[in-house]
């Protein structure tokens, strides 16, 4: 089983068990018109699920789960806890006497203070009166979560992808709770750009501390809440319309009339399975939502109106297992070379995690090198909390990258419920060349060793993990509970869902539309004046959208990647650039001594930004056509001879889309031809030739050509039709 699927196989066993140990609950069990006290929290929890199994059956679970942790989970770097004080305050609770709820209260409290997405300590039992049997056969849609109001249970996340609110919820950076996406006909009459306030005239933040200090049972004994703090207030934050049946009117900013209103939380009791999706998401021309109802986690287009590709990926798993590795490959590969976007947007926002081994289809496409080696696992030892030792990835981690690099913008938008192999996946994403991150965070499930877990008395089951991911980058060191900083901190807003706008989306499309790149680069070996093969030329494409003021550099480099030398492109039609100010940049560099197989790089410097890219390219360098560009060119193209003025050799460069039959002869003023350089068929690709005005052809002239003005014409008449006619002047000077 992949490490990190680990609620979706673990608890199969249970789901007879726990359908049979949940009770029924009247409309007694109900909250009463009036606010709670703590006091009063804790007599509806005992109240409500009796005295559960003996007080040394709950002491047995308490310890071996507090044990369990203290001696090898591997999840203390970067948390503040002091876990035996934890103990000591909580354990005695237990041998006095308490309910079951308030035991798994206790539990959850537990979990909540070690602050990870995997960690929990479940009740079965409890979490059944919802609905919740954890059935892996029920992902990612789990019918039978049936929300009932008046039960003391918080619910402190969207259960997987659906929420039994009618209405996904986010957070705001001033704390408030915006609704961003809604059901048809919602009971409330709710719309985007409304606020959640709160309940019974209380804010909701207050309401949450209140809860977390009553102990009310967590759905899921506390997991999926978060892996740092910052995180879990988003979700907490978030959940506020999920916990309506806890409460007697919840309170609503209508963001078209700008007033507050009080509904009773009874109208909501009409929303009914399947439950409305929320995944912080909202809808983009030409692109597909996943079909979640299917199992299909995965969904692509292009953005409309742009050339830019999109990608959601839900989670790095799918139904059957294994499934979004597929679609996403097919995604990527689709997009790449059917639709051939200038642009990719991979949107994992909400990502629940899997095996980042199903990123690898994808990725390979992607990647011309592997990242994986940027992390290790560190594993757990001993007693000490922060006794580590680091291992490699697991061997299945790894995978094989082809000669490509995708050398346009990527967008990666990421968020709080992207977690486990969401937060790998993301911080594989981060080393591509190409790469900007937009949104929030991720997660920081960063759990990287081995499961322990186990079931007692038939109902409680704890999950433990003895590692984590440890960075080699930037001394970044452990990654559990604090993620890695992403570059632009951007949410949706109010006015923007009002106006169905995802401002997330929006940035991120702004700036793959207005980045400066390089792209399709060429590297062919050529002949020098002197007649031997010691040049090296780079040609490259470049598109700068805004007219920014680039610095464009060539590296030239062995096959191992050892740099050798490096020079500056031009784009001033002498460096067989094509025309002066196009989007074809050239540059000459010497053939490095003892002819090394090369390759290259190219950095590109945004002089106005101040950024800096360079791309790393697995292309070896050639003689003439040939393995010389990452794609066949796009468009026929004659280049301006180099050097020029020349004497006595120069260079012309020309580039052919398809089969061509290929005609390239120069002509002086009169129009007299005096040399063919070539004559025949050739194949798709970049050509150069070179011309010695020394040897005489054509016309006669002894000891070459004279001093002067000549042209070149290239005529090329492609096998799908197309013709193309250019001719260019050239200067010999003597």
């Amino acid at each position: 089983m992949k490490p990190l699927v680990f609620f979706c196989a673990i608890f199969l066993t249970y789901s007879l068990q726990a359908q049979e140990s949940h009770r029924s609950f009247s409309q007694n069990d109900q909250q009463r018109l009036g606010l709670y006290t703590g006091k009063n929290w804790q007599q509806w929890i005992d109240t409500t699920w009796g005295p559960g199994i003996s007080t040394a059956g709950k002491l047995d679970v308490f310890d071996s789960y507090w044990n369990l942790v203290d001696q090898t989970w591997g999840g203390f770097p970067n948390l503040v806890v002091n876990w035996d004080s934890l103990r000591n305050v909580y354990r005695p609770m237990v041998e006095a006497g308490i309910s079951r709820g308030r035991f798994y209260g206790i539990l959850s409290r537990l979990a909540r203070a070690l602050n990870e997405w995997h960690v929990a300590m479940i009740d079965f039992g409890i979490d059944s009166a919802l609905g919740v049997y954890w059935n892996d056969a029920e992902y990612p849609n789990y019918q039978s979560y049936n929300y009932q109001p008046g039960i003391p249970i918080f619910n402190t996340s969207p259960f997987w992808f659906r929420t039994n609110f009618g209405a996904g919820v986010t957070l705001l950076d001033d704390s408030s709770s915006l609704v961003y996406n809604v059901m048809p006909n919602h009971p409330l009459n709710l719309q985007p750009g409304d606020l959640i306030l709160g309940y019974d005239g209380i804010p909701w933040k207050d309401l949450i501390k209140e809860l977390f200090d009553a102990e009310l049972p967590i759905l899921s004994g506390g997991a999926l809440l978060g892996s740092n703090r910052y995180v879990e207030s988003h979700v907490a934050m978030m959940s506020v319309g999920m916990n309506w049946g806890l409460f007697d009117t919840i309170d609503v900013f209508k963001y078209s009339t700008q007033t507050i209103v009080h509904f009773p939380t009874s109208l909501l009791k009409s929303i009914s399975q399947p439950y409305h999706i929320a995944t912080e998401q909202l809808p983009i021309n030409g692109v597909p939502f996943p079909n979640i109802s299917a199992g299909k986690m995965v969904s692509w287009g292009v953005v409309e109106g742009t050339t830019i590709g999109y990608i959601y990926v839900l989670d790095w798993n799918g139904y059957p297992e294994g499934e979004t590795g597929v679609l996403f490959g097919q995604a990527v590969d689709e997009l790449l070379h059917t639709h051939k976007v200038t642009g990719l947007i991979i949107d994992s926002r909400t990502n629940w995690g899997g095996w980042l081994g199903n990123a690898h289809r994808g990725f390979k496409q992607l990647f011309n090198f592997d990242p994986t080696s940027n992390f290790s696992r560190a594993i757990r030892i001993n007693d000490d909390h922060n006794a580590f030792t680091l291992v490699p990835p697991w061997p299945q981690a790894f995978f094989a990258p082809g000669t490509y690099i995708f050398d346009r913008p990527i967008a990666i938008l990421t968020g709080p419920n992207c977690g486990s192999a969401g937060d790998w996946c993301a911080y594989l994403l981060r080393f591509h060349p190409m790469a900007r991150f937009f949104g929030k965070r991720t997660n920081g499930a960063f759990t990287a060793g081995g499961w322990n877990n186990a079931i007692y008395y038939n109902s409680y089951l704890h999950t433990i993990n003895n590692g984590s991911i440890y960075s080699h980058f930037n001394d970044e060191g452990y990654l559990m509970h604090k993620s890695f900083p992403i570059d632009e901190e951007i949410w949706l807003t109010q006015a923007g869902v009002a106006n169905g706008e995802d401002d997330v989306v929006k940035r991120a499309v702004d700036w793959i539309t207005s980045t400066a790149y390089a792209y399709d680069p060429t590297g062919t070996f050529f002949a020098g004046p002197d007649g031997d093969t010691d040049m090296v030329l780079l040609r490259v494409k470049v598109r700068n959208p805004i007219n920014d003021t680039l610095t464009i550099v060539g590296i030239l480099k062995t096959l191992e990647g050892v740099r050798l030398d490096s020079a500056y492109f031009f784009n001033d039609g002498l460096h067989a650039d094509g025309a002066a100010g196009d989007s074809v940049w050239g540059c000459f560099l010497p053939r490095p001594a003892g002819n090394p197989a090369l390759t290259y790089a190219i950095r590109v410097r945004n002089n106005n930004l101040g950024t800096v890219r360079e791309v790393s390219y697995k292309i070896p360098i050639t003689t003439g056509v040939g393995g010389d560009a990452q794609t066949s060119p796009t468009e026929f193209g004659l280049s301006q001879n180099y050097p020029n003025p020349f004497n006595p050799t120069t260079v012309i460069s020309y580039q052919l889309t398809v089969l061509s039959r290929v005609s390239l002869r120069v002509y002086d003023v009169l129009g007299r031809e005096v040399a063919t350089l070539v004559s025949g068929e050739q194949p798709a690709g970049v050509y150069r030739a070179e011309w010695n005005a020394s040897v005489a052809s054509g016309v006669s002239a002894k000891g070459g050509y004279a001093s002067g003005v000549y042209f070149y014409r290239l005529e090329a008449i492609g096998n799908d039709g197309r013709a193309f006619v250019e001719t260019k002047k050239l200067l010999l000077l003597k």
